[in-house]
């Protein structure tokens, strides 16, 4: 999923322009800017920033087709790592990603 592509979409979608959605997710303009014209990428606390100011929630950004359609056990584990400082993040990610491979 391109996270800067899914956040442009919802923003539009919201009717919201760059600046209101930096005002609802109290982000700085040049942030938001950045992240629609794919000159960088949003951190998971990010994330949930525009979520707030979307009013959806993390599971329906990342699955735009239900809310519903992450497990309790797959919400336990987005809600874990996003209290995750950013460090073991990458820590986790790196391990996930390995596994893949």
């Amino acid at each position: 999923m391109d996270v800067n592509k899914r956040i442009e979409e919802l923003r539009i979608q919201k009717g919201l322009s760059i600046y209101e959605l930096t005002v609802k997710s109290d982000l700085s303009e040049n942030t938001i800017y950045h992240w629609c014209k794919h000159k960088s990428k949003p951190s998971l606390n990010g994330i949930i920033s525009v979520c707030r100011a979307l009013e959806i929630s993390v599971e329906e950004f990342f699955n735009p087709k239900t809310k519903d359609a992450l497990s309790m056990r797959e919400m336990e584990l987005v809600e874990l790592f996003s209290s995750c400082s950013v460090e073991e993040q990458d820590a986790i990610l790196t391990l996930l990603k390995t596994r893949k491979a």
